[in-house]
Parts: C-alpha cells; sequence; structure tokens
C-alpha cells in the first residue's frame, strides 16, 4: 500500500504507509501549503561545481526539466541555467512549492544520469524560495536572472546567453523550457 494525498480545504496533506511489519509509520506525517502565489525559486548544485558548463549537459537538463513541466503542467514565466544553478519563477500552482521542486530535481538528474552525462544528481539539497506579490517584484525577479550569467561574465550582454528566458521576452523566441506570459 503506498501513500496517498488528501486534500484538506487550502492544505495538502500527505502521508506514508506503515511497511509490511508493524513498526510505527517511516516517516512522520507531513503537511504543506500549496503555492498561492508567484515563486521564485533557486537551487544549487552539489559543491555549486559547474556541473552545466558543459553545453551537453545544459540543454540535456533543459530537455529533461521541459518534460517534467509538461508532465506536471506547470507553467513557467522565467528561468535561467547557470554552470552551478539555476532560476525559475513559476505562477501559483496546485501543489506545495517543495513537492515542485523536488519533481524537477528528480526528472533532470534521472535524464542526465540515463544520458550518461552524469554518475549522480548533479543538485545540492535544498532550494530556496521567494514569494512574489505583485508586477514590479515579477519584473524585478525576470530582471535579475535574465541578467545574472552578464554578472557571472557567462555572456557580454543578456541576449549572448542562450540557457535563459530572455530570448522569449525580448523578441518572442523559443526557448527549450517552453514560457509562459504572465
Amino acid at each position: 500500500m503506498g501513500g496517498e494525498w488528501v486534500s484538506r480545504a487550502s492544505f495538502q496533506v500527505s502521508f506514508v504507509s506503515t511497511p509490511p511489519y508493524d513498526w510505527p509509520m517511516a516517516r512522520p506525517l507531513h503537511v504543506e501549503e500549496a503555492n498561492t502565489y508567484v515563486q521564485h525559486l533557486n537551487w544549487t548544485t552539489r559543491g555549486r561545481e559547474p556541473f552545466f558548463s558543459c553545453e551537453e549537459r545544459a540543454l540535456a537538463c533543459l530537455n529533461a526539466l521541459e518534460k517534467e513541466r509538461r508532465r506536471i503542467r506547470l507553467d513557467v514565466y522565467g528561468f535561467v541555467l547557470m554552470p552551478d544553478h539555476f532560476h525559475i519563477v513559476i505562477p501559483p500552482f496546485r501543489w506545495p512549492v517543495g513537492s515542485v521542486v523536488q519533481w524537477l530535481k528528480l526528472a533532470s538528474a534521472y535524464w542526465l544520469r540515463a544520458e550518461g552525462l552524469i554518475p549522480n544528481s548533479p543538485w545540492a539539497r535544498g532550494y530556496w524560495d521567494r514569494a512574489i506579490w505583485d508586477e514590479n517584484q515579477l519584473r524585478n525577479a525576470l530582471t535579475y536572472i535574465h541578467a545574472n550569467p552578464v554578472k557571472a561574465e557567462l555572456a557580454e550582454s543578456i541576449d549572448d546567453y542562450r540557457f535563459s528566458s530572455h530570448g522569449f521576452y525580448e523578441d518572442g523566441r523559443d526557448t527549450i523550457l517552453k514560457v509562459t506570459r504572465p
């Protein structure tokens, strides 16, 4: 018997069923509130290693993230994949932010390993999140993430960096990880 999700008002309650033996639950009851506002999320690679300075890995990672985005039906307002971390801005979503981050990290690690590009997950534990409450904060978050490659001296201008959503906002270019305009 596997765990189940039970919806209670605006909360998602998850639990793990008891093991086949008569011991207490393997993990305690876990309650997370569903995401109800725009989020700027960020997570890093293990040890801040520049796993994605290799173009092949960066493309494979973004393709894997796109597959998972479609699977869970997640809209994306903006993103940038840096050699040692990832930024993504997402609208309110029906599941808790922690679950969304977990799915995206697991899917990208799975496909990178399946393609033989890395032996283990490139991602460190945890993530950072910031609630975005208005259009000005959203504009600032998108400007910040799109300027990140220039600040890190990976590109001379934001137009030159290919692993971000800037091209979508600049002139409607397609991006590997599909973006939705807010």
